[in-house]
């Protein structure tokens, strides 16, 4: 039993006995809070507010916070009667209108659109100065199709609040660094909403978009952060990758060129430049740009990769397979396993082709890139079964 989960126990043994149960339940309430800033696994603190909640039903804080830990556990239907029950007791209680918003707006987050809606709408009545809220409903109309109403919101939202833009850049990191992605991605787009000239916000939106491969939305992005600053080197370089993604071949290497032009000691730019020269069928070019990558990093992997792959392609098998096999020294990935097995395919060796395809399956976590591995080894195996014959 870890650290945290002993706390608990110790706490729900009745190590306070004997103490008001209001008392109780604030004691309860605060570990629980510790639990939820440390745990790696926001349920262990569940427990705690189970029973602060029992001891002191009338209490919105405690029933706030286990929303809280219920939405981070993903168990959102119990964090949406959380809500609903501290709205209600603040309500009750004449608690002020903007804690009363805040609630609201939490609960939109985890509503389907129409509740969602009546939620946000509700919050601005009671706090017509909360920002997030006029956003958020500002998503809603944009999606329902209703976007005058959305691009008011918005105006409004960017009169009442532009230095707010940072702050939700701020919180989009942190909420980035904990692995929360879609909220970061929100929280993003809420920076470049309320200020168009917030340039790392652009940047934080574009780069979530090529993680998920939405690279129509990553160059959107990108156009916006190179308007704001052309010389900046790095959002050439993944303006040319997300136009890659959408098959721009020659809008991705002329991207790619500019970020070498601005910054010719970056391998990784190198790099990319020869991917694209290479799917544009401009091979020798290709290979001077991989070779320069080399040089300036001997160890960057990529460029060893695809210049192996490259080499395969052209027949060289001998300098492939030297490629490769540098490449998986370096780093194992499954793009680096694939070629080398395609290689060693080539070269009259299934059986290790084989092993290297198995190798590639056991770290690859990309399903396109799995259905490739997939057929690559049953291809091996159907050559190595007819070599027995």
């Amino acid at each position: 039993m870890n650290r945290a989960a002993v706390a608990a126990a110790l706490l729900l043994g009745g190590c306070a006995a004997g103490a008001p149960p209001e008392e109780e339940a604030d004691r309860l309430y605060r570990e629980a809070l510790f639990l939820l800033s440390r745990a790696e696994d926001p349920a262990e603190a569940l427990p705690l507010l189970d029973r602060a909640v029992r001891l002191d039903p009338g209490r919105a804080a405690l029933r706030t916070a286990r929303a809280l830990a219920r939405r981070a556990a993903g168990r959102i239907e119990g964090a949406r009667e959380d809500l609903s029950s501290a709205i209600s007791l603040l309500e009750t209680s004449g608690a002020p209108a903007p804690e009363r918003a805040e609630l609201l707006v939490r609960r939109a987050e985890l509503l389907d659109d129409p509740g969602a809606e009546a939620d946000l709408s509700e919050a601005l009545r009671l706090h017509p100065g909360h920002v997030e809220a006029l956003l958020r409903r500002a998503a809603l109309r944009r999606r329902t199709g209703r976007l005058e109403e959305a691009e008011r919101d918005v105006e409004e939202a960017r009169r009442i609040g532009p230095g707010r833009a940072d702050l939700f850049h701020n919180e989009a990191v942190r909420l980035l660094a904990l692995g929360k992605k879609s909220e970061a991605e929100t929280l993003f787009g809420f920076a470049a909403e309320l200020d168009p000239s917030h340039l790392e916000a652009h940047v934080g939106l574009a780069r979530l978009f090529l993680e998920s491969r939405r690279f129509a939305e990553a160059a959107r992005a990108l156009d916006r952060a190179v308007a704001l600053d052309p010389r900046r080197a790095d959002l050439h370089y993944h303006r040319g990758n997300a136009l890659l993604g959408l098959g721009r071949d020659a809008e991705a290497a002329a991207e790619h060129a500019r970020a070498v032009e601005l910054d010719p000691r970056q391998a990784s730019y190198r790099t990319a430049l020869g991917v694209a020269l290479h799917r544009l069928g401009r091979d020798d070019e290709a290979l001077e740009e991989l070779e320069r990558a080399l040089e300036i990093d001997p160890a960057y992997q990529p460029a060893w990769t695809t210049s192996g792959s490259l080499l395969l392609r052209r027949g060289r098998t001998d300098e492939a397979e030297r490629r490769l096999r540098r490449a998986v020294e370096l780093s194992a990935t499954p793009e680096a396993l694939e070629a080398l097995g395609l290689v060693l395919l080539e070269k009259g060796d299934p059986a290790r082709a084989a092993d290297a395809f198995r190798k590639a399956l056991w770290v690859c976590r990309d399903p396109v890139l799995r259905g490739t591995l997939e057929a690559d080894l049953e291809r091996a195996r159907k050559t190595q079964e007819k070599g027995r014959r």
